[in-house]
């Protein structure tokens, strides 16, 4: 696989193009297409089995995983999750506690 530029994971994040074949074939075939997906979904579960704003983010994008985690997807929290996700459910949490009659 070749590096794009500006980054230090070869390949990219794509599994096909809907225009040139199906959805359904894209999702039967995401896994031989797009080799860390397997690896993305064990830290998808690992979230799911640690975090407890899991249902709210749903666990990382594949793109924050991999690059806040050396290459890899099996990672966990990411500064992305932790800024983004996790301070706006803290933040609304306080404040409909703080609100509340």
């Amino acid at each position: 696989m070749d590096v794009e530029p500006g980054l230090d994971h070869p390949g990219d994040f794509t599994t096909g193009n809907v225009l040139n074949d199906g959805l359904d074939v894209l999702v039967a075939e995401a896994e031989e297409r797009t080799p860390w997906i397997p690896e993305f979904w064990q830290g998808v579960d690992a979230c799911r089995a640690t975090c407890p704003a899991f249902a709210f983010c749903g666990g990382a994008h594949a793109a924050n995983r991999c690059f806040e985690h050396a290459g890899r997807f099996d990672g966990t929290r990411t500064r992305y999750c932790t800024a983004a996700k996790i301070a706006l459910l803290e933040g609304v949490t306080r404040h409909v506690r703080a609100h509340a009659h």
